[in-house]
């Protein structure tokens, strides 16, 4: 790759900070706008023009801070409105914590996978220790299927009344397949 030059980088600086337009990173990386903190160099904001990437190169916006960032708004907004948007035309959103733990929270909190075709529109959580669905009320409604399986238990409790309904209904137990049967049961199950 041939090495770039600029020749119309323009800045202002001091000891506090640095205000770049074009400027050329060692990595060969042009930067349309960068923004630092000369007391901290890992302080940094880029607008870079050409940064590569998986399919060519982009302009990519980096923003860094080794301690932390905040956002604050809606001062002066009411609950219905929308305040803060990240929006994503095409590809992934990523939040990635790395050693921490990522808290949502809000009046409501609504997740909703809008699919194109069948093959889209999945929700998947996945833990490798807990999944912990804790409200007083807790409704799961399947429109063609609710299926639970557990490679070693499964509990169904309730401390007050539990009802099972089911225009058919099949129960059947590994037990079941040994001992002499009662002439209401079905035949034994082979497999």
């Amino acid at each position: 790759m041939t090495d770039k030059t600029n020749h119309f980088t323009s800045w202002t600086e001091n000891n506090y900070g640095q205000l770049e337009f074009g400027r050329l990173d060692p990595d060969n990386v042009r930067a349309a706008v960068y923004l630092g903190n000369k007391q901290d160099v890992r302080h940094r904001l880029y607008m870079d023009i050409d940064r590569s990437m998986d399919d060519g190169t982009h302009s990519v916006t980096t923003l860094e801070s080794p301690g932390g960032i905040m956002i604050k708004c809606g001062q002066d907004r009411k609950r219905p409105d929308l305040t803060f948007n990240i929006q994503v035309e095409n590809g992934k959103l990523s939040l990635t914590c790395q050693t921490g733990d990522v808290l949502i929270q809000g009046k409501n909190v609504v997740i909703e996978a809008k699919g194109d075709n069948n093959n889209d529109g999945s929700i998947t959580l996945k833990a490798n220790s807990k999944i912990e669905l804790d409200s007083s009320i807790v409704e799961i409604t399947g429109k063609q299927k609710v299926e639970c399986n557990s490679e070693q238990k499964i509990e169904v409790k309730s401390n007050g009344t539990m009802g099972m309904y089911g225009s058919q209904v099949s129960c059947q137990s590994a037990s079941s397949r040994y001992g002499k049967r009662g002439t209401s049961q079905e035949e034994k199950i082979v497999e």
